[in-house]
């Protein structure tokens, strides 16, 4: 050839692997990944394994959102809701442990299909959780499938796709992890906007339940009605003073029509009171220091006084729980059990006629047992009476 070349002619034309392949010419199989272009066949798998990550992440953001009402619904206190929260991370620990085994020995793909398999199942189970033992155990498995899923899918759609396409498709991947909380809080929100629309009792409904007034008849049989309200714009000092006067621990606040518009206690005052100091930490030289939370006032008077000068609705809770006049007993027990609430307000359209308290229903339940077993053993010594005054025959028969 470099005779050629020096007689003047022109050097053969190289081979056409040459330019991307290495020195002998040949094409590696990573260059030809990275040439391929995008299937349809390629596009329907990278959308399944977008949805896939997709899913799960409305169900982590959903699980955020919902977290207070999991932990009333199932009695949780703060640190076992805490311990729920961290479940499916412990989970999802070892899922991505064992997954890259897995899929080097049976595939990736196979191993996103059964991990996509097993959170699946598990979410689906976590419907029918009959108690706390049983919604951590399926937690901890749905935590096992979603880490086994996340690194073998990142791995598996970075080699089917071609490199030109490869950071498109794997920004894509991560941003499906806030794309999913964000409509998990908007699932949420609408699932919160039909509960009020569509379960939440209208005003009339609970009378409409109660037509012949049993319900309202029991209820005002055992509630207090000596109730005494604050107005809206009562001060904490004046709050303050009607709960010692009145020897009570709560009061609602009323607006000029009379009707509830929140409520305060003394365990508000105690928790504003016993507010603790902030902790800040530098995040460039890593210092913590305390801070006074409450602007400088670092002795307890100073602050009691500043307190009593506040409005008595900006430590106290906003609205009021309260049950109808209407309700039947079970409803009361769920309002009170539900809030952990010692007493309940009574409300008849909106405005309090009375209130009712945990010892007055079980005083009234009490009551009724106690009378209905005397009124059951009256019967029997009756019929016990009349059955030894007949003859044996008729005695043994009527025993019978």
């Amino acid at each position: 050839m470099a005779d050629a070349v020096a007689a003047g002619g022109s050097a053969p034309p190289a081979a056409k692997g040459s330019e991307r392949g290495g020195q002998d010419g040949r094409v590696s199989v990573a260059d030809r990944m990275n040439r391929i272009p995008t299937s349809p066949h390629t596009a329907l798998i990278i959308f399944f394994v977008l949805m896939g990550w997709f899913a799960e992440t409305i169900d982590l953001g959903g699980t955020s959102f919902l977290m207070p009402a999991i932990r009333e619904y199932f009695g949780m206190d703060a640190t076992t809701g805490g311990y729920y929260s961290s479940i499916c991370f412990f989970g999802m620990f070892f899922g991505a442990i064992a997954a890259g085994r897995i899929a080097d020995k049976v595939g990736r793909k196979k191993t996103i299909v059964a991990s996509m398999l097993i959170w699946g199942v598990a979410g689906f189970a976590l419907v029918f959780s009959p108690n706390v033992y049983y919604l951590f155990a399926m937690r901890f498995v749905l935590g096992l499938g979603l880490g086994a899923q996340f690194p073998v899918a990142l791995s598996y759609l970075s080699e089917i796709v071609s490199g030109k396409d490869r950071p498109k498709f794997m920004t894509l991947y991560q941003l499906m992890t806030p794309v999913g909380f964000a409509v998990a809080g908007v699932l949420c929100l609408i699932g919160f906007v039909m509960v009020v629309a569509l379960v939440k009792n209208r005003p009339g409904e609970s009378a409409a339940k109660d037509p012949d007034n049993a319900r309202r008849t029991v209820l005002e049989s055992i509630m207090k009605r000596d109730v005494y309200t604050l107005p809206a714009n009562a001060t904490v000092a004046e709050a303050m003073q009607v709960l010692m006067d009145r020897h009570i621990s709560a009061a609602p606040l009323v607006d000029e029509q009379g009707k509830a518009v929140g409520f305060v206690s003394d365990g508000d005052i105690m928790r504003y009171l016993s507010k603790r100091s902030q902790m800040l930490m530098d995040p460039v030289v890593m210092i913590m220091q305390t801070v006074d939370a409450d602007g400088g006032n670092k002795d307890f008077a100073r602050k009691l006084d500043e307190l009593m000068g506040m409005p008595a609705k900006s430590i106290g809770a906003k609205g009021i729980i309260g049950v109808d006049v209407h309700a039947d007993l079970p409803e009361v027990c769920r309002v009170l059990g539900e809030n952990h609430l010692k007493k309940v307000p009574v409300l008849d359209e909106g405005q309090v006629v009375g209130v009712i308290n945990r010892s007055d229903i079980t005083h009234y339940s009490m009551q009724q047992y106690l009378a209905e077993r005397d009124a059951e053993a009256a019967s029997k010594l009756e019929r016990s009476e009349e059955a030894a005054a007949l003859p044996d025959d008729e005695a043994m028969a009527s025993s019978i």
